[in-house]
């Protein structure tokens, strides 16, 4: 038994692995340029596909989520970026919709989470809110502040992972969890006999 667990273990750590590899790899193919946009022209429209960008003139909005850390020290933070128009319009209490979202990591949560407005936002994309649950959005969110369902997460600072070592974990994690999970499909006449060879009782 303690086989089987092992096998399925180890299956799904290469599969992850083959996973990360593959996501980092298609990251790599639509980040060969960096994407650089003026945040006005991405909320209205800008490619959202594009996993390695650069924000321009964004304001950040003083409402933040932190994670992380026991202490004052190795905080991160969360919070929504919006452009001058928005800015303008959050002031005089109307609704706007948030599509930028960013996250900074490492610094003292007594320092000042925000950066200077009109800072370029460089990093990655997060998958889908990577990490984010729909309470946390909650906290984000006002009676007129709202998250867009097409906002994504940049992670400022993350750069897309060499294209390499990307190849050597989606070809590692692809041939070892294949080979982990093809011993599982083994011929046999009886249910005790496919019990026999998967758990390798035959190789003892």
């Amino acid at each position: 038994m303690g086989t089987i667990i092992n096998k399925i273990i180890f299956g799904l750590l290469f599969g992850f692995l083959s996973w990360k590899g593959l996501d980092g790899l298609f990251i790599y193919y639509h980040s060969r340029n960096l994407y650089e946009i003026d945040i006005k022209a991405y909320e209205d429209g800008g490619d959202r596909s594009q996993r390695y960008l650069t924000i321009q003139n964004g304001i950040g909005v003083p409402e933040y989520l932190y994670y992380g850390g026991d202490d004052d020290y190795h905080f991160g933070v969360i919070y929504p970026v919006i452009s001058n128009a928005q800015y303008e319009r959050l002031l005089v209490g109307d609704i706007v919709n948030v599509f930028v979202l960013v996250e900074r990591s490492e610094f003292s949560r007594s320092g000042n989470y925000m950066l200077e407005d009109s800072t370029d936002l460089t990093g990655l994309t997060a998958i889908g809110m990577e990490g984010l649950s729909d309470a946390d959005i909650d906290m984000f969110e006002s009676s007129n502040l709202k998250i867009s369902n097409d906002a994504v997460l940049i992670q400022l600072g993350e750069e897309p992972i060499p294209f390499h070592w990307n190849l050597i974990m989606f070809l590692l994690g692809t041939v070892f969890s294949f080979t982990l999970f093809k011993s599982f499909f083994r011929r046999a006449s009886s249910v005790k006999e496919y019990w026999f060879k998967i758990t390798e009782k035959d190789q003892q």
